[in-house]
């Protein structure tokens, strides 16, 4: 079971990050994996969200891959990767927190391990997951299906 106090601490640990300010993401010349690596930062610990991204992905198994999260997330942000790449990391904090009450307002939840989450704040957390992935088995974000090659 996941607890709520590991999700809030992940989450704070994002805020303090972007609150600091001094993460400089480099931009590569594939603007969907910048927006997967910029959303996946602002997730906060990868190490906390990767149990709520894969039981996400469990559950929502037809969005496994990082380029289908990536997309689902920014079209409910309404933002490009262009537009996501142009926006600061306090203003897209700010649209994510937008974005997961306006999800909650919808009915757009889902629950796990016992708690009610936004659909996108577990997207986030799933995406996180990839990207930890990532980490230890390389060009895991490029076998998703969406390769660009």
């Amino acid at each position: 079971m996941v607890k709520r106090r590991l999700v809030m601490t992940g989450l704070a640990l994002g805020g303090l990050t972007l609150a600091l300010g001094r993460l400089t993401l480099l931009r590569s010349a594939d603007p969907q994996l910048d927006a997967v690596a910029r959303l996946s930062r602002l997730a906060g610990c990868p190490m906390n969200a990767r149990p709520i991204g894969a039981a996400y992905l469990a559950r929502f198994g037809n969005e496994a891959s990082a380029s289908r999260l990536t997309t689902l997330i920014l079209s409910s942000l309404s933002l490009t990767e262009d537009e996501l790449a142009r926006r600061s990391d306090q203003m897209v904090h700010a649209d994510l927190a937008s974005l997961w009450r306006r999800d909650f307002e919808h009915g757009q939840t889902t629950e796990i391990g016992g708690w009610i989450l936004s659909r996108n704040e577990a997207r986030l957390c799933a995406l996180s997951a990839f990207t930890l992935l990532s980490a230890i088995v390389p060009d895991v974000l490029r076998r998703d299906g969406h390769d660009r090659h």
